[in-house]
């Protein structure tokens, strides 16, 4: 996200809100250019501009400029209701007001720092410095307060009854032989709201629904995670990645998220469907490295609100061609939207479960930390968990290999899939054991997959080594190697390759600005 969008949403805000984003970027872009400097000057002040470096993250990171973009979106709904109190809406422009102050007097003591950059004992340089100190506390409570008023005032706005669809609020129609199915879960259809519902208008449009099933014992709880969810879905407009979400209603024996679908239906694939249907007609780096990079971004967008996925998996990725012949264009690149919100939940909150995936072709996209032999996982999910399956899933795109593929006889989607031929070989090439079964049957059958975590994690290693220098290069290998072991101490079988901080919730944060900013990186020069 660059200064200019956040400039673009500032315009839309009070004076107060507009200067003081202003003077963030600016200072950030100072900061920055004084670290990038080789000049003698600049590194003697380095030490002092330091300081500034993590609380103006805000303004000058990916993570940082993200959740700024989420918490303006969210700021100018709560000052356009006409609903919410003028004491409220006074009390947001009251934070920026002192934030804006605190980023004047920032400015003018970096100013003094830098004119002062020879005398390192100067009496002005060593006030300059302690004040600045001062005024970045300050500047730091006050944009932790406005992130807490809105969300607060976002929470108020957003009620039950806005979020869940009752009968009359909202009626899919067409019957079954309307509905084009994506995944088991997802599918799209016509539907007709009753009234304006969000971004979705009164009338019959195109809707996405993602559903979970549900039984006498488990209706309560999962409604209630279904509501969670859509106060998150609901309290972002932020686009990249995820489809304007709409509300939650009950399907009869399933929950369903309903979201505002991207365009006609012959435009639409799942990701598992677009690599098995389009093996004669390759994507070009170009392509396969947008998908990557919006897949990330949607990673990112779902970290930002504060949740994990984990559910990242070619099935639950849905591409929306520019064309209806569902090919690859080199003036258009297809938009991608991750699906399978069924199973996201808050990040740390001890709520998510400890149940494993009981399909193989489900567990291969799983970190080794979520399987086990009993079907139990020792660690609870977190960010880094994601970040692991999102790396799986840019290994197919950028090879185009599957690691999933349809039984080759038969056209029914209830038979059993069978391993992609780039598995079979990287068992095949690192000489990995498996039971006395004959050849062929290990070859497509896929329980063998699922006998042993660590295994499956080395033959993803292998093919991002092998594989993809040759199609995408060193630094997108690296990247990929890095992804599958970001939770690995000791990166794992990848030597030397490893994020700084290996907890769930800071690899998270790592991911941004490594993986993301890899990703721009390389595509902005291709």
């Amino acid at each position: 996200m660059t200064g200019i969008e956040i400039a673009g949403l500032a315009l839309a805000a009070p004076a107060v809100i507009r200067e003081c984003f202003e003077l963030g970027d600016k200072l950030a872009k100072k900061v920055r250019e004084n670290k990038e400097s080789k000049a003698f000057a600049a590194k003697a002040i380095a030490r002092d501009l330091d300081v500034l470096e993590k609380p103006l993250e805000i303004f000058n990171t990916d993570i940082g400029r993200t959740q700024l973009k989420l918490d303006m979106e969210q700021g100018k709904l709560v000052l356009k209701d006409p609903a919410v109190a003028e004491e409220d809406k006074n009390a947001l422009s009251d934070v920026f007001e002192v934030a804006t102050r605190s980023l004047k007097k920032i400015d003018c003591d970096v100013e003094i720092i830098q004119s002062n950059a020879f005398a390192l004992y100067s009496r002005s340089r060593n006030k300059a410095y302690r004040d600045m100190k001062t005024e970045l506390t300050t500047l730091e409570t006050k944009m932790s307060k406005f992130r807490s008023l809105v969300m607060a005032l976002r929470n108020v706005q957003i009620s039950e009854s806005s979020l869940y669809l009752e009968d009359h609020d909202f009626q899919i129609i067409g019957g079954e032989t309307g509905v084009m199915r994506l995944n088991e879960s997802a599918f799209v259809t016509k539907g007709r709201p009753a009234r304006d519902v969000r971004q979705a208008r009164k009338g019959t449009g195109l809707f996405l629904f993602d559903a979970k099933q549900y039984t006498p014992n488990t209706k309560g709880s999962l409604k209630k995670d279904f509501r969670f969810l859509s106060e998150r879905l609901a309290s972002t407009i932020i686009s990249g990645g995820i489809l304007p979400f709409v509300g939650f209603r009950d399907g009869g024996d399933e929950f369903q998220f309903v979201f505002q679908a991207p365009s006609s239906v012959d435009r639409m694939l799942s990701l598992q469907s677009t690599m098995q249907t389009a093996q004669d007609q390759l994507p070009s780096l170009n392509a396969k490295l947008s998908i990557c990079c919006q897949l990330a971004e949607a990673v990112l967008h779902v970290h930002t609100l504060g949740l994990v996925h984990k559910n990242i998996r070619p099935d639950n990725v849905l591409v929306v061609f520019p064309e209806a012949d569902l090919a690859f264009h080199g003036s258009a690149d297809p938009q991608v939207f991750l699906l399978g919100w069924e199973r996201a939940r808050q990040v740390d909150d001890n709520h998510t479960n400890l149940e494993g995936e009981n399909l193989w072709e489900r567990s291969l996209y799983q970190h080794p930390e979520r399987w086990s032999d009993e079907g139990r996982e020792v660690q609870e999910f977190c960010m880094g968990h994601d970040i692991y399956s999102l790396a799986v899933c840019m290994l197919e795109i950028l090879t185009w290999e599957p690691l999933v593929l349809p039984s080759p006889n038969s056209t029914r989607s209830d038979v059993e899939p069978v391993v992609g031929k780039c598995l079979v070989e990287a068992f095949a090439e690192l000489q990995l054991s498996t039971s006395s079964r004959p050849r062929a049957q290990f070859e497509s059958d896929g329980a063998w997959v699922s006998q042993d975590a660590l295994n499956v994690q080395k033959m993803l290693l292998q093919l991002a080594g092998t594989r993809l220098p040759s199609v995408a290069g060193r630094r997108i290998t690296d990247l990929v190697q890095r992804s599958l072991c970001c939770l690995d101490p000791d990166a794992g079988f990848a030597a030397g390759i490893s994020f700084e901080k290996p907890t769930g919730k800071e690899v998270g944060l790592d991911f941004i600005d490594s993986v993301l900013g890899d990703l721009r990186d390389v595509t902005s020069v291709i």
